[in-house]
């Protein structure tokens, strides 16, 4: 039976893969036999519509190599009905040798369809330089290992890009059609090494081939799927009669109305050497997959000629299979003789959450089950339960939160230790105040129970923190004061009281009560950071104060010698202020205010000052008209000058007659906007207008014309 190699990414595996079921094949040497030859070629045909497809490798990287070289020679016989050799004899198939492609080839292929990157990559691995380079040049043996392996890498990759692209084989000369066959007829084929090395033998390949129907490939068996959480495993079996060396997978959304490919190249599966036959094809869908919705998949093989199988489908979806967050037990306590309170809190992740039960047992350390409470499921929103049968035999509890798809998570075991007597209630009608000197009275209404002994009053400065006792005995009073400290940043105080009996029992601590201390300090100031000046305006920025009560802030500036000025109030949020209105060459000096809700005030610690510079650059009039009045025989300059500058100016107007250039010809003050002047018939004027100051002058206007009739 001939045989043919097939490779998988980065790992030879030789595997004989027997030739296609649709005809005879046989070989001239027993593939199974020991060979004293170095290398063979392995051969494969099949029948297909353009004839007899031959396709072949040689076994060792090196005679892969060589042949690269040397090229091959492909021979044919037909064979008659009674064994008999044709009248036409031995047919050389290949009047040159079959040689890969040179690079100018490649290139040219690849610039026809620059989408195929397997075809970029095969060429690299025919024509492209050292994989692995050595690391060390001078040393010669790993110069050599590193030369081996990437033989070994570029007749692994080669190898397995020839079995997933018909091209790519024909473009390294490791396949061949001969259209010239007949259906019915024997024919034998022999393909042989166009020439043999000195020291390295390459053995012949020869297939008997049975010139039969065309046949579909039949498609992977038993495809299953396995459900993940947001994942679809796909699984399926080797077609005993047509293995495959890739695959292709694609997906229907829609019911198998339209089809997305999902393996953008064909998938490969990577065996370790002497395991490719145990290892089952799979493929991971883990893309915009939404657990329960239903996907139709389809899964085609490629077999050694390139060719694709009939696709193997399979309805499949994905299943939540994660757990829920466990609950949190917050409070189990005994609340009557026979009652026990269970209280917990929903994980934050508990999103499909279906119920909760409720379970005790007598031991669990001793393998005693938990045995529910309830029948059913309480609903998600059940944040308590209540045990009015409980014992001190089976003091034992849990919590177990159920989702929507039956996974569970059980709370902390919690042991709740079963008494005779209860606690106390917690105090009610807590109330504090506080005076200016910082002198708070907290009092409470007196419990009713008639073992009590006193209470203990806590205290905290902040909600999160560790509350502390106020006093370090038992309080018989209703009353307590205590003298808080006014120098701090922090706002509030937090009082609570407990009741304590006779028997030490401490009740659940009461509601706590807020106070709000007198404030006496200002806020943290701010703090200016940049300043930043150009010719129209000055940027501030700086550092918000960080105390948390500032409900205003107050942007102020001034010139030398006068008062401060208002200019702007922003919201607390606000870092940073653009001052546009400013003069040029004048010197401002700011400062920023923070004010806090008690209307403290913190000026910032230091002062910045800006000073705009002047770039002597003015604004140009706009709308230049010069027009000619008839009656009183003169010629009428007109303009306007919206942005005047805040300094002196006045308008220099420039005159030019005929083909001369305007030059300067006379001023007009400020306040004008037009100019006039007799002229002289038979002639053309132009007129122009520059704004000039002090300091400085704009560019010329644009130029208007007027020619006296």
């Amino acid at each position: 039976m001939t045989r043919l190699l097939s490779h998988t990414l980065l790992v030879l595996i030789l595997t004989a893969l027997p030739a296609s079921a649709q005809f005879q094949a046989t070989d001239s040497t027993d593939a199974e036999q020991p060979s004293n030859h170095d290398a063979r070629v392995m051969l494969l045909a099949k029948r297909t519509d353009e004839g007899v497809v031959l396709r072949w490798a040689p076994d060792k990287p090196g005679a892969f190599h060589i042949l690269n070289s040397y090229g091959y020679i492909i021979e044919r016989v037909r064979v008659n009905a009674d064994g008999s050799i044709s009248d036409d004899g031995v047919s050389t198939l290949t009047p040159e040798p079959l040689r890969p492609w040179s690079l100018d080839e490649w290139k040219r292929r690849i610039m026809q369809d620059t989408s195929q990157i397997a075809l970029a990559v095969a060429a690299q691995l025919m024509h492209g330089t050292f994989f692995t380079p050595p690391k060390n040049p001078d040393d010669q043996l790993e110069v050599l290992r590193n030369g081996v392996r990437d033989a070994e890498n570029r007749f692994g990759f080669a190898l397995m890009l020839a079995d997933t692209d018909p091209r790519i084989a024909e473009g390294m000369a490791l396949r061949f059609v001969d259209r010239d066959v007949r259906s019915g007829e024997r024919v034998v084929y022999r393909i042989m090494p166009a020439q043999q090395a000195k020291d390295y033998s390459i053995d012949t390949a020869v297939i008997v081939v049975e010139v039969g129907e065309i046949e579909s490939n039949p498609a992977p068996q038993n495809l299953r799927f396995i459900s993940h959480d947001g994942s679809i495993t796909l699984q399926w079996d080797q077609h005993p009669l047509s293995p495959y060396s890739a695959w292709l997978v694609e997906r229907s959304d829609d019911d198998g109305r339209s089809w997305s490919i999902r393996t953008k190249n064909p998938h490969i599966i990577v065996a370790p050497a002497g395991e490719e036959r145990s290892i089952t094809p799979s493929y991971q869908d883990n893309i915009a997959v939404t657990n329960y919705i239903r996907y139709r998949y389809r899964v085609r093989g490629i077999n050694a000629f390139g060719e694709r199988s009939e696709a193997a489908e399979v309805t499949a979806w994905s299943a939540d299979q994660q757990g829920p967050g466990a609950p949190v037990i917050r409070k189990a306590k005994q609340i009557a003789r026979n009652g026990v309170l269970l209280e917990w809190e929903a994980a934050s992740d508990a999103q499909d959450l279906h119920g909760y039960v409720v379970a005790r047992a007598a031991n669990p350390k001793s393998g005693t089950p938990f045995t529910p409470l309830h029948e059913g499921i309480l609903s998600p929103d059940t944040r308590f339960f209540f045990d009015n049968e409980a014992n001190d035999r089976a003091a034992w509890y849990s919590v177990t939160a159920v989702d929507t798809a039956g996974n569970k998570s059980e709370s902390i075991r919690t042991y709740v230790q079963i008494i005779d007597s209860l606690p106390p209630a917690a105090p009610t009608g807590i109330t504090a105040r506080v005076d200016s000197a910082g002198l708070v009275t907290i009092r409470w209404t007196r419990n009713t129970e008639e073992d009590i002994d006193g209470y203990r009053v806590l205290w905290a400065n902040d909600l999160s923190h560790e509350f502390s006792q106020l006093t370090p005995h038992i309080h018989r009073d209703t009353m307590i004061t205590h003298q808080i400290t006014l120098q701090t940043s922090t706002p509030h105080v937090y009082y609570k009281v407990q009741a304590v009996d006779t028997r030490y029992m401490h009740s659940e601590p009461s509601a706590v009560v807020e106070v709000q201390r007198p404030d006496i300090l200002p806020p943290d100031a701010p703090v200016f950071t940049d300043v930043r000046v150009s010719d129209a305006q000055v940027e501030l920025q700086w550092a918000r104060s960080g105390s948390e009560d500032v409900r205003a802030q107050r942007l102020e500036r001034r010139s030398t010698g006068s008062d401060w000025q208002l200019i702007a109030t922003p919201d607390t949020a606000t870092g940073s202020y653009v001052d546009v209105d400013i003069e040029r060459g004048t010197e401002y000096e700011y400062r920023i205010t923070a004010i806090d809700v008690s209307g403290l005030e913190a000026h910032c610690p230091r002062t910045v000052r800006g000073r705009p510079y002047d770039t002597g650059v003015r604004d140009a009039v706009q709308s230049l008209h010069a027009a000619y009045d008839e009656a009183r025989g003169k010629v009428i300059v007109s303009w306007s000058y919206p942005a005047a500058p805040r300094e002196d100016y006045w308008f220099v107007i420039y005159r030019g007659v005929g083909n001369e250039t305007p030059q300067q010809y006379t001023t007009a003050s400020h306040d004008s906007s037009e100019w006039s002047e007799p002229v002289r018939p038979g002639e053309t004027y132009h007129y122009a207008v520059r704004v000039k100051s002090g300091s400085g002058e704009s560019r010329m206007s644009p130029v208007a014309s007027v020619t006296i009739q």
